[in-house]
């Protein structure tokens, strides 16, 4: 190899040695609750009731990540005495990385809920408050059997 291309790798591999650094700080230093909005105005979107996490949104990347919300609340129907349909003082969810990449497969080693709090009601015409409006339409096609469901290894209520 001559000194010329001996030269040019070591560049090459400063150069991406120090973006992946970059990338790595970047991330371990992001700040996850400037995604609440954008997490928020989808599941308002998509049921139509108005969502929203109060409190702190913590995401800790790794091959086993972890992500928790804190103080989650979700409205009820409009018929409904009680404003909140589901109020969730913590929920932290494990997701195993190595699993989703490897086999496709979503595996949560641990799915902690605290202080849920659920108001599953009828209204007096028979509608469920569980029930939500029509999702937009989505692009990609939904299959007609759904036989994949995340394996929870360990459930903490």
């Amino acid at each position: 190899m001559t000194r010329r291309k001996r030269r040019a790798l070591i560049w090459m591999g400063s150069v991406f040695c120090i973006i992946v650094t970059a990338a790595v700080i970047f991330i371990a230093t992001l700040d996850w609750n400037k995604a609440k909005p954008y997490i928020t105005a989808a599941v308002t979107r998509a049921t139509g009731r108005h969502f929203s996490i109060n409190g702190d949104l913590k995401v800790d990347l790794g091959w086993i990540s972890r992500v928790s919300a804190s103080q989650i609340q979700f409205e009820n129907a409009s018929w409904s005495k009680h404003p909140q349909m589901a109020e969730v003082g913590l929920f932290d969810v494990q997701i195993d990385i190595w699993e989703l990449l490897s086999k496709f497969r979503l595996v949560l080693p641990a799915v902690t809920i605290s202080q849920p709090r659920v108001i599953l009601e009828k209204s007096a015409d028979g509608a469920a408050n569980w029930e939500f409006r029509a999702a937009p339409a989505v692009t990609e096609p939904v299959p007609e059997k759904r036989t994949e469901f995340p394996v929870i290894q360990k459930l903490t209520i």
